[in-house]
């Protein structure tokens, strides 16, 4: 699970930085900001606490 989060993670900085560049990539800067807090929260809670692996990812998933 930790190399999915830090997958997604890089494609979605990646997808932020050009957003930044000027290229168009489907999302908002609003939107991959939150969509990388959401990683970043899913993932500190995953691995800090007793938190509900599924309900995490799906609540990720609603994100996106």
């Amino acid at each position: 699970l930790k190399e999915i989060f830090g997958s997604w993670q890089k494609f979605f900085r990646s997808l932020l930085i050009a957003q930044l560049a000027g290229d168009k990539t489907g999302f908002t800067m609003l939107k991959l900001k939150n969509i990388l807090w959401r990683l970043q929260s899913s993932n500190f809670l995953i691995h800090t606490t007793n938190i509900n692996q599924r309900l995490a990812l799906e609540l990720l998933m609603l994100e996106l």
